[in-house]
């Protein structure tokens, strides 16, 4: 059974120190978290004051949340690289692309032709405080995005892949046909971050 739908929260990260963890460890082939990077969000120009979560697909180019349209730049681990460009869908959607020259690959290109259904199995990746994040679910169901947020157009996916403060933006991914395939942005949370709300990358193709 999904949350009431007066439950559900936009999940960014506010007021906290943002770096990339060292030691943290990686398969060699895991390129759903290789591939995941910081949004930076700041007034002051030198201190970040939140952060939300993306996913690089292509060099210089970061899919995340709209709602995170105020990151000014890019952390990965080689450095901070500055947003030159923002490219929004043309609908009411939950997506964004920021344009960061200098941000490279590990890099995994979204997949606009899959159709997830019910049960299919999800994995949301983000990194909201620098350290991965990343975790596995179920899909609920796939609803109208104006069920929980009025204003926002197109569909939601929720999964029981869990969320947390700062994941918005981050990938929701399958594991199909040998490899990790990119379906998703993770916007919301609901239940304590218990379950995700994720737009398909399906809902915007103008921005790939």
């Amino acid at each position: 059974m999904l949350p009431n739908l007066n439950d559900y929260v936009k999940v960014l990260l506010f007021g906290a120190l943002v770096i990339f963890g060292a030691g943290t460890t990686r398969a060699a082939d895991d390129l759903p978290r290789d591939a995941a990077v910081i949004v930076l969000m700041r007034t002051d120009p030198n201190v970040p004051n939140g952060a939300c979560s993306g996913t690089v697909i292509a060099p210089g180019r970061v899919l995340s949340a709209r709602h995170c349209d105020t990151g000014d730049a890019i952390r990965t681990p080689k450095g901070d690289f500055p947003v030159t460009e923002r490219i929004a869908p043309t609908r009411n959607v939950d997506a964004l692309i920021f344009v960061a020259p200098g941000v490279e690959c590990p890099c995994i290109a979204p997949d606009l032709v899959l159709r997830l259904v019910e049960g299919d199995v999800v994995r949301a990746v983000g990194t909201p405080d620098g350290l991965p994040h990343d975790s596995s679910g179920r899909i609920l169901a796939i609803i109208n995005a104006s069920e929980i947020f009025p204003d926002e157009e197109g569909v939601y996916i929720m999964a029981s892949a869990q969320s947390r403060p700062g994941v918005s933006g981050g990938g929701l991914f399958i594991f199909r046909d040998g490899a990790w395939r990119l379906v998703g942005i993770v916007v919301a949370s609901a239940r304590n971050g218990q379950i995700s709300g994720s737009v398909p990358v399906w809902e915007v193709p103008e921005l790939f």
